[in-house]
């Protein structure tokens, strides 16, 4: 081999080697900047979520009983302020141990109204109890407006954190039996860690809708239904006699 050949030999060697060489290189380090962007937006997540967790409110409700009254015990466990606070309390009522026609007919104070039974035999009542805000560590203790002491009771509670973003839970409580002196049990919560979820809006025609459409997640979708065929079958506490301000009932204070 000529000393011309052997040099356009290694030149053509060389230019291949520093192809290989480069694409190598670049991709090496489109992977280290992908790799870094990831870890960028992962830490902002991260972030995001901690500063998140130190201001979140954490709405949490109870039901005590007291002379023959129920109350609403709602508190905010958590570091920052709650917005939109919204209470649908729905008390059920079974056709065994109750009239329907001499339950509704007793003390309506807007004429004649009509309630429909379930497949189950129950009907409903319901309360709506709002607040404007929740200060983080306080609580507020309000007086239920039904007619008469419901034989157990589902609440939706859901309200807004600074970002604007909903908050929704389900509770169901039934008095205990057992118990010597007259007591509440949490049943169930759903779900039990609060997740960001649609708002609930209450139409003038009395029915449940969701807000810009959305969905629930799925571990709430199920309760939400349910709460919702009740809620639409039962008649607003505010027909009787018992029937209190749905706005900022009840006094707050620190805990």
């Amino acid at each position: 081999m000529s000393l011309e050949q052997w040099i356009l030999v290694t030149n053509c060697v060389s230019t291949v080697a520093l192809a290989i060489f480069t694409g190598l290189y670049v991709y090496l380090t489109r992977k280290l900047v992908e790799s870094s962007n990831k870890a960028n937006l992962q830490a902002q997540h991260t972030l995001r979520e901690q500063i998140r967790a130190m201001t979140a409110p954490y709405l949490w409700c109870a039901v005590k009983e007291s002379n023959g009254d129920l109350h609403l015990k709602l508190s905010n466990v958590g570091s920052g302020p709650a917005y939109d606070v919204d209470v649908l309390a729905l008390g059920h009522y079974h056709e065994d141990d109750f009239d329907v026609v001499q339950f509704v007919a007793k003390d309506p104070t807007d004429g004649v109204v009509s309630c429909q039974i379930d497949n189950e035999g129950f009907f409903h009542v319901y309360d709506r109890i709002v607040y404007g805000h929740a200060f983080p560590r306080s609580e507020v203790d309000a007086l239920f407006a039904f007619p008469q002491r419901p034989q157990s009771l589902s609440l939706l509670l859901q309200y807004r954190d600074l970002s604007g973003e909903n908050h929704t839970q389900i509770y169901w409580f039934f008095e205990s039996l057992d118990a010597p002196a007259k007591s509440w049990k949490l049943g169930a919560c759903v779900p039990r860690v609060v997740q960001v979820s649609p708002r609930v809006e209450l139409g003038l025609a009395g029915g449940l809708t969701l807000e810009d459409e959305g969905e629930f997640p799925a571990e709430l979708e199920d309760e939400y239904d349910r709460f919702k065929e009740s809620f639409e079958k039962g008649i607003s506490s505010g027909y009787f006699h018992t029937r209190r301000d749905v706005e900022d009932r009840g006094q707050w204070r620190s805990i």
